[in-house]
């Protein structure tokens, strides 16, 4: 008798393994991943059309963002609000976690960052 009996069978099961585990764990995550992208788009663009429609300044458009981002359901503890010099653009970035396990928490992370710029009226009255 061989020694070797079975082995062909548990490597194409670990190798498949290896192989389709990376591949499920990305098209699982996707729609999660492209939902908080959306809603950062949504936050920038509630924040930038705040700068262009009140007088509110950075920090009130920061809290409008993250206000905004809390009630879709991203954690805001990682997130950046910044205004550009004209006060008519509005750039959110933030740590997106590539995966969250649970009991375990959330594994990795990247960087996003989500723009959005309104017309500013350089006619409209001041309050």
């Amino acid at each position: 008798m061989n020694d070797n009996e079975g082995s062909v069978a548990v490597e194409f099961a670990a190798g498949l393994a290896l192989l389709v585990l990376p591949v499920a764990v990305i098209v699982l995550m996707l729609p999660t991943w492209l939902q908080t992208q959306q809603h950062a788009r949504d936050a920038a663009r509630q924040g930038a059309r705040l700068a262009v429609t009140s007088s509110a300044g950075s920090d009130e458009v920061a809290d409008a963002v993250e206000e905004q981002l809390s009630r879709d359901g991203v954690a805001t503890q990682n997130v950046h609000v910044t205004l550009t010099s004209t006060g008519a653009g509005v750039e959110v970035r933030f740590v997106m976690p590539v995966v969250h396990l649970p009991f375990l928490g959330e594994v990795g992370g990247f960087v996003t960052t989500a723009r959005h710029a309104e017309l500013f009226d350089p006619y409209r009255s001041q309050p």
